[in-house]
C-alpha cells in the first residue's frame, strides 16, 4: 500500500509510461468490440439489465481496464464513448467498474490488486457506490482494545447494478474519516437488503439502481483500500469525471445519428429548418469532444508536473460543462425534431432522451461552474492555452 504523496506521483507516472507502450495493441480489440456491439442492437435497447453488454465486455479484453489493463488516456475515452454510444445504462455501470478497478490500482496494496486480478478473471463486476443519505454508512469495530469484528451499518443511495455488482467499493466514514472498503457483496458475512420502491426513475432504468442497507455486513481489515481520505484524493476524484463525460457524449452521438437516420426515412434530411437546427448540435458536441481530448492531455501533464493541479480541475469542470450544455442543446433540438411520433414506441427516442437527461444529472453542477468562473477570472491568463504546456511527444 502507497503510503505518501511522493510515492503516488511516481506510481501514476509509471502507469502512463506502461500504458503509452500497449497502444499499438488495442485496435483489433477496439475493432471486435465495436463489431459485437453493433450485432447486439435490440438486446442493448430495451428497458432490462444489459447482462449481454456485460459478458460482451467481459470477452473483450477490456474487462480489466482500470486495473491491470492499462490503457492510454485516449483509448480510455475512447472505450467509454463506444459503451455509451452502443448503450447509456451499459456505459454507466462499465465506467463504475472501471473507476472500482482504478481506485484499487492507485491506493491498494500488491494483495489487494491481486485480488482485484483474480475478481476480474472471474468475471467479477465492480462498481463504486458513494451517494447515501443523511446518515451515510459507518464502519464500526476494529479498534483496540475493541475486539469486535468490522462491520457496516447504513445504507447507500443510488447503487448502480444492485445485486449485479459482486465486488462494490464504498466509501464509508470512520471515526469521523472517510475510508473505501471493497465489499464481497456475495459472500455470506455480507447482508444486503434492498428497500423496495427506491429505483423508479425517469430514464436509466436497466442500470438496476437501488437502495440497499448493508447494516450488519462483516469486512476485514484486508478489505480496506488505501488511507483514510484517499476517496478524494486529487486529481484523481475529480479527473474521474472525464470518464462519465466521454461516455455521455457517445450515447449523444447515438441521439443524434438517430435523429438523422429517422429524419431522412421521412424525407427531410434536406429541411433548412432542420439543418439549422442540428449545424449547432453537431458544433457543439464537436466542441465538447475537443474539451474532453484536451482535458484527458491535461491530465497526463499534470500527473508529469508540466500543469498543476488547479488548471486540470478547471478544465474537467469545463469539460462537464461543455458536455452537459452540448447534450441538453441536443436534446431539445431532436424532440423538436421528431415530434410526438417520434416518441412513441417502437422509435428509440423516448428511451434515448430518457436515459441521457437522467444521466446528466451529475452531483453539484452549479458547484462545478462556479468553480470554473472563479478559476476563469481570478487564475486563467492567455498564457494558459498555448501548445507548450504538453511535450509533443505525449500527443
Amino acid at each position: 500500500m502507497t503510503s505518501t504523496d511522493d510515492a503516488r506521483t511516481v506510481d501514476a507516472r509509471a502507469v502512463t509510461e506502461a500504458a503509452v507502450s500497449t497502444a499499438a495493441d488495442l485496435e483489433p480489440l477496439f475493432q471486435t468490440l465495436s463489431a459485437g456491439l453493433a450485432a447486439l442492437g435490440a438486446g442493448l435497447s430495451e428497458d432490462q439489465f444489459p447482462a449481454r453488454g456485460l459478458d460482451l465486455l467481459r470477452a473483450s479484453g477490456f474487462w480489466g481496464a482500470g486495473g491491470e489493463t492499462v490503457l492510454p488516456g485516449p483509448a480510455m475515452l475512447r472505450l467509454m464513448r463506444l459503451v455509451g454510444r452502443a448503450s447509456l445504462p451499459l456505459g454507466r455501470l462499465f465506467e463504475g467498474h472501471v473507476n472500482a478497478l482504478a481506485l484499487i490500482s492507485a491506493y491498494g496494496s500488491a494483495e489487494q490488486r491481486a485480488g482485484a486480478a483474480q475478481d476480474i478473471r472471474e468475471g467479477r463486476l465492480f462498481g463504486v457506490w458513494n451517494t447515501e443519505g443523511q446518515d451515510g454508512v459507518q464502519l464500526l469495530g476494529g479498534s483496540a482494545p475493541d475486539t469486535t469484528p468490522l462491520t457496516l451499518q447504513g445504507a447507500k443511495t443510488f447503487a448502480s447494478g444492485g445485486f449485479q455488482v459482486t465486488r462494490p467499493l464504498l466509501p464509508v466514514d470512520r471515526r469521523g474519516e472517510r475510508q473505501l472498503v471493497l465489499l464481497r457483496a456475495d459472500a455470506p458475512e455480507s447482508e444486503l437488503r434492498a428497500v423496495p420502491g427506491s429505483w423508479q426513475p425517469l430514464g436509466m432504468g436497466a442500470t438496476g439502481s437501488v437502495t440497499l442497507d448493508f447494516t450488519g455486513s462483516r469486512v476485514g481489515e484486508s478489505d480496506l483500500i488505501g488511507q483514510p481520505g484517499d476517496y478524494y484524493r486529487q486529481p484523481m476524484f475529480s479527473a474521474g469525471a472525464l470518464r462519465f463525460c466521454a461516455v455521455q457524449q457517445g450515447g449523444a452521438e447515438r441521439l443524434l445519428d438517430e435523429v438523422r437516420g429517422y429524419l431522412h426515412r421521412l424525407g427531410r434530411g434536406h429541411d433548412e429548418v432542420q439543418m439549422l437546427r442540428f449545424a449547432g448540435c453537431w458544433t457543439a458536441l464537436r466542441g465538447a469532444a475537443l474539451m474532453l481530448a484536451e482535458g484527458e492531455r491535461l491530465e497526463r501533464a499534470c500527473l508529469a508536473g508540466r500543469v498543476s493541479e488547479a488548471r486540470l480541475l478547471a478544465q474537467v469542470d469545463a469539460v462537464r460543462l461543455a458536455t452537459e450544455d452540448a447534450c441538453l442543446a441536443l436534446l431539445e433540438a431532436s424532440e423538436r425534431a421528431v415530434g410526438a411520433r417520434g416518441l412513441l414506441e417502437p422509435e428509440p427516442f423516448s428511451r434515448l432522451v430518457r436515459d441521457l437527461r437522467m444521466y446528466l444529472r451529475q452531483p453539484a453542477p452549479d458547484a462545478a461552474r462556479l468553480r470554473l468562473g472563479q478559476w476563469v477570472l481570478n487564475d486563467w491568463t492567455p498564457d494558459d492555452w498555448t501548445p507548450d504546456d504538453w511535450n509533443p511527444e505525449d500527443d
